[in-house]
C-alpha cells in the first residue's frame, strides 16, 4: 500500500521541533512499538502505556490466538510493556 505524499511530511513536522529530551523518550517508545505513529500518540498523551502495548501487539497477539502462546513472545511483550511504560512516564514528566 502507498502512502499518501503528504503523510511522510507530517511525521517529520511532528518530529521536528521536539528537543532532545523528548527524543530520547520517543525514541524508546517507537523502538518499544515498532511505529512512530504509536510513539506519537503515546507522546501526545492520545494513549497511555497499555493502549500502546495493545496496538503495537495486534499481529502477535493474533498468532498466539491462533497457534498458543509463545513463551519467548511472552517475555519480549513484557520488555515492551517496561519500554512504554517508562516513556510513557518520560513524557508526562516532560510534560509537568
Amino acid at each position: 500500500m502507498v502512502q499518501p505524499p503528504a503523510s511522510p511530511k507530517s511525521l517529520h513536522r511532528a518530529v521536528a521541533g521536539l528537543d532532545v529530551f523528548d527524543l530520547a523518550a520517543l525514541s524508546c517508545a517507537v523502538n518499544a512499538a515498532g511505529s512512530l505513529v504509536i510513539g506519537l500518540a503515546l507522546r501526545a498523551g492520545r494513549v497511555d502505556a497499555a493502549r500502546a502495548l495493545e496496538a503495537a501487539w495486534v499481529d502477535e497477539a493474533y498468532q498466539a490466538d491462533r497457534w498458543g502462546e509463545d513463551p519467548d513472545s511472552a517475555r519480549r511483550r513484557e520488555g515492551v510493556a517496561a519500554d512504554l511504560t517508562a516513556a510513557a512516564r518520560a513524557f508526562e514528566t516532560l510534560r509537568e
